[in-house]
């Protein structure tokens, strides 16, 4: 699912790429866990750095920065990403 093509400036493309390898890691995430990446103590090596960059794109959204391609692959990809749900608490 490239966003951009090969006659694209180099840069862009490692965004891109890094962009996708992000929205795919979470997708993961949420199929492996019950929750959301979080950043506190409980947090398995690289949770931080998906919730930090999850973060990122619900901010992004509210600020209109997030392009719409991006918040449809979101949709599509990791869906509920645009509310935040806390990880569920073992009772």
């Amino acid at each position: 699912m490239p966003l951009v093509d090969a006659t694209s400036d180099p840069a862009e493309q490692e965004s891109e790429i890094a962009w996708e390898r992000n929205m795919l890691a979470v997708a993961r995430f949420r199929s492996h866990h019950d929750g959301w990446p979080q950043t506190d103590g409980r947090t398995e090596p690289g949770e931080r750095e998906l919730a930090q960059w999850l973060a990122a794109q619900r901010l992004g959204l509210m600020t209109y920065e997030l392009t719409l391609i991006h918040q449809q692959l979101l949709d599509q990809v990791v869906p509920g990403w645009r509310a935040h749900t806390d990880r569920a608490v073992p009772g």
